[in-house]
């Protein structure tokens, strides 16, 4: 079953917005220099996709609160990376969207995106209020 695309709305509208997802919760992302690693095209790539499938797909396994931390991290990561809102959603969200516009994206994508949810809480992620 695929939910609203809030987040994806909310991701795009701004890179300095908190992340904020399905019932406005509230993350702290990961410090700056554990998301660091994450901050290679390939990383941004892999974590736009999640937030979209954390954000629009029944992932069993998935907690409270993940597609936020996804989607807040993912937007530090393109900070650090030095991308404008625009060179984000051309070159990350908009492949993401299209992926995910795929037939079992939902299926094929859940286990990469429980392991980019669990990769950012040990990396000192967390959901303050789900």
């Amino acid at each position: 079953m695929i939910r609203p695309l809030l987040l994806t709305a909310l991701a795009l509208s701004s890179l300095s917005v908190p992340a904020l997802a399905q019932s406005l919760t509230d993350i702290r992302t990961p410090p700056v220099e554990c998301l660091r690693p994450l901050a290679t095209e390939e990383g941004l790539q892999r974590l736009a996709l999640a937030n979209l499938i954390a954000t629009n797909c029944e992932i069993a396994g998935l907690l409270p609160g993940d597609a936020a931390l996804i989607a807040g991290s993912a937007q530090e990561v393109a900070k650090l990376m030095g991308l404008s809102t625009e060179a984000y959603f051309q070159n990350y969200i908009g492949p993401a969207l299209s992926r995910f516009g795929t037939t079992g994206a939902c299926q094929l994508e859940a286990d990469r995106t429980r392991e980019s949810a669990a990769e950012l809480r040990a990396l000192g992620g967390e959901v303050l209020s789900p």
